[in-house]
């Protein structure tokens, strides 16, 4: 349902940039000025105690990591391969000990309600909270950043506060952001019914009784959970205009890069009626192709 909606979107965006496109090649309405997006790239980690622990289930805390170039990139790729082969138990993860391994290079965020911090501001107390803080604080210095969410939620509120009174007292910029799991904010209907799918409940099921509908009311409990427009999160965090410059300053962390490449093959002998005499003087592969066919 939200992949349908979302494709609808932008269809209907694009539309309305072909007529504006139409309108200014026909002198109706002055070019605007081109503005580049850069793309940012980054991965929502699961960081355990022990990536490589099975005798137990433990996911660990959702972790947020940004790629400031290539090489972060190449790092966020080695964190994703290895959070697969090495550590995934019900989930791929890593660990600490790996993430210090591969840190150069990537921005990490405090996350959300499910990041460490957080959860342990709501779980355990503001002691821990601020000693696993100050962790991320010393191994990501100036590339620690703390994520603050409004979804109208009284545990986004309280930790909100707290994380607020960290970054005064450890000097950490903080900014806004917002958990994006359908487009538009009546679409909250069809997500609801996807994830009673999902889970194989119904979608009046008395929360109390049945463990898979109270899990979607708790992760989903109103229809706050839509993208939103810049004057939306203005208007959220109409208490923090300041934090709306972080993002700014985040985004001047990210070096753009691009991952194109010729594609790799296999050296291998063919035979000899397909060899091109043209791959020898440019290293082609135009043998191998025919070969292939």
């Amino acid at each position: 349902f939200g992949t349908y909606h979302f494709v609808q979107g932008v269809d209907a965006a694009n539309s309305g940039i072909l007529d504006h496109n139409k309108k200014v090649q026909s002198g109706e309405l002055d070019a605007p000025e081109k503005k580049m997006l850069k793309p940012v790239v980054g991965c929502e980690f699961y960081c355990t105690d022990d990536h490589t622990d099975r005798t137990h289930q433990n996911n660990g805390a959702q972790t947020v990591l940004l790629a400031k170039n290539k090489s972060g990139y190449h790092n966020l790729a080695k964190l994703c391969s290895i959070s697969y082969t090495d550590g995934f138990y019900y989930v791929p993860r890593i660990d600490k000990q790996l993430l210090l391994q591969y840190k150069n290079d990537l921005i990490a965020t405090t996350g959300g309600l499910g990041g460490e911090v957080p959860n342990l501001i709501l779980n355990v107390g503001e002691k821990q909270a601020e000693e696993a803080f100050l962790w991320w604080k010393e191994h990501f210095k100036d590339d620690l950043y703390i994520e603050l969410l409004n979804h109208g939620l009284d545990e986004e509120a309280h930790v909100n506060r707290v994380l607020l009174g960290f970054a005064k007292k450890y000097d950490v910029k903080y900014f806004p952001s917002n958990n994006v799991y359908y487009l538009n904010q009546t679409d909250s209907e069809a997500h609801d019914i996807l994830m009673c799918v999902k889970e194989g409940v119904k979608r009046d099921d008395d929360p109390q009784m049945v463990r898979g509908r109270a899990w979607i009311k708790k992760l989903f409990p109103n229809d706050q959970f839509y993208f939103k427009d810049q004057s939306e999160m203005k208007a959220l965090f109409a208490d923090l205009p300041e934090s709306f410059e972080t993002i700014t300053e985040i985004l001047d962390k990210i070096e753009p890069f691009t991952l194109k490449q010729e594609v790799l093959l296999p050296r291998f002998n063919i035979p000899a009626e397909f060899n091109d005499p043209e791959d020898e003087n440019d290293q082609g592969v135009r043998g191998e192709n025919a070969y292939l066919r």
